[in-house]
C-alpha cells in the first residue's frame, strides 16, 4: 500500500483524485496538443484530418503510411510518437475512432505554449513582493503540501493571487522546460535548493531525518529561532555548511527569526532531486508498457484521459512485484 501511495503522488501531479494524460505522459500529450491544433487548423476537424490521411479510403491507416502521409502533409513533431499514443489498442494501425477524442480534449492551455523566460522572470519578482523571499512563495503560494512538487493548477492559481496577467503557460514552459508536468523549488531557485537539500542530507545522514536534527538542537523556542542560536547548534552539531546563508531562506518573514517548522518539512520532500525519484517510480510501473497507449490499455483509460486512483490492480498486471518488494522495505 506504501509504494501504491508512492506511485499515485507521483503522477497524480496536481493532486486532484484523477490521473490525466497531461500528467501520465506530458511529453506525449504535448504532441497530441500540438497535433490537434494543427489538424483543426489545416483541416478544420478531425474527422476530415482523419480522410486526408487515409489515401486509401480503407479506413485504416498502418503506422508507416500514417508517419509518411503526415509528415507529407506537413505536421513537424515526432510522427512516431504521435501514433503511438493514438494508437490505443497496439494494433499498429489508426482508425478514425482512433483519433476522434482530440474533437472534444481539451489539453492544458501550456502543452502547445512556447517557454517565455520574461514572462517567467516576472512571476518570480512577483512572488518575491508578495511573499518577501522565493521560499517563502514557494511554501505558501506554490508547495501548501510540502511535497517539493508543484503542478500547472497550483502555478496558475498562484498567478491570479498575484495579480499577474502576461503570458502564464508561457512562464510555466520556462520554469517546466522538460515538460515533465511538475516544477520543484530547484526550478524555481536552484542555489537556494540546493543549500536546503545539502541541510537535509547532513541531517538525514546524522540524524535519520531533520525533525529529529532539530530536536537535538538545543533551542529556546523552535518556532522563533534567532541567527545566533541556529548558528550556535549547527557548529555544535557539526553541520558545515553555510550557515548564514541557510538561516536567511528559512527566515521567510524577513524579521530575523525564523521557523524551524521551514526546515522540517524537509523530511516530506521526496529524496535528493538528484535521485530521480519519481521518474524511478514511474519507470517502475511503465517497465512493461512499451508505449503510452499500452499503459491506457493496462489503466482502462479512454477518450476521456482519466484514471482514478486504481493503481494497485494496474502495478499488478504489468509485473512490478519485485519493485513493490524493494520499495516497501
Amino acid at each position: 500500500k506504501r509504494l501504491h501511495k508512492l506511485v499515485w503522488n507521483a503522477l497524480d501531479r496536481d493532486d486532484s483524485g484523477l490521473v490525466t494524460i497531461d500528467e501520465w505522459d506530458p511529453q506525449g500529450a504535448e504532441t497530441l496538443a500540438h497535433f490537434q491544433a494543427w489538424a483543426k487548423l489545416q483541416f478544420g476537424s478531425i474527422a476530415s484530418t482523419f480522410k486526408a490521411v487515409d489515401q486509401r479510403r480503407s479506413g485504416k491507416v498502418l503506422q508507416a503510411d500514417f508517419i509518411e502521409r503526415v509528415r507529407a502533409l506537413g505536421f513537424e513533431r515526432s510522427t512516431k510518437g504521435l501514433f503511438n499514443s493514438l494508437d490505443k489498442n497496439g494494433e499498429k494501425r489508426l482508425t478514425e475512432e482512433s483519433m476522434l477524442f482530440l474533437e472534444a480534449w481539451k489539453p492544458l492551455p501550456f502543452l502547445t505554449a512556447a517557454a517565455n523566460e520574461a514572462a517567467f522572470r516576472e512571476v518570480k519578482h512577483m512572488l518575491v513582493l508578495r511573499y518577501k523571499s522565493m521560499y517563502a512563495a514557494w511554501r505558501r503560494g506554490l508547495d501548501r503540501d510540502s511535497s517539493n512538487r508543484a503542478g500547472w493548477g497550483e502555478w496558475e492559481e498562484a498567478c491570479k493571487k498575484i495579480g499577474f496577467i502576461g503570458d502564464v503557460a508561457g512562464a510555466w514552459r520556462a520554469a517546466d522546460c522538460d515538460c515533465s508536468g511538475s516544477i520543484s523549488f530547484s526550478e524555481l531557485d536552484p542555489g537556494s535548493s540546493e543549500v536546503l537539500l545539502s541541510f537535509k542530507r547532513w541531517a538525514d545522514a546524522e540524524f535519520g531525518g531533520v525533525k529529529a536534527a532539530i530536536e537535538a538542537f538545543d533551542l529556546a523556542c523552535p518556532e522563533l529561532v534567532e541567527f545566533r542560536e541556529f548558528r550556535e547548534n549547527c557548529r555544535k552539531w557539526g553541520y558545515d555548511g553555510d550557515v548564514l546563508v541557510l538561516f536567511q531562506i528559512i527566515d521567510t518573514r524577513r524579521n530575523g527569526r525564523a521557523s524551524m517548522q521551514d526546515l522540517t518539512i524537509l523530511d516530506d520532500w521526496p529524496p535528493t532531486e538528484d535521485s530521480g525519484f519519481v521518474e524511478a517510480v514511474e519507470g517502475m510501473v511503465l517497465k512493461n508498457l512499451s508505449t503510452p497507449a499500452s499503459a491506457r490499455r493496462s489503466l482502462h483509460l479512454r477518450s476521456s484521459f482519466r484514471i482514478g486512483a486504481d493503481m494497485g490492480a494496474a502495478m499488478s498486471e504489468t509485473g512490478a512485484k519485485t519493485e513493490r518488494a524493494s520499495l516497501s522495505k
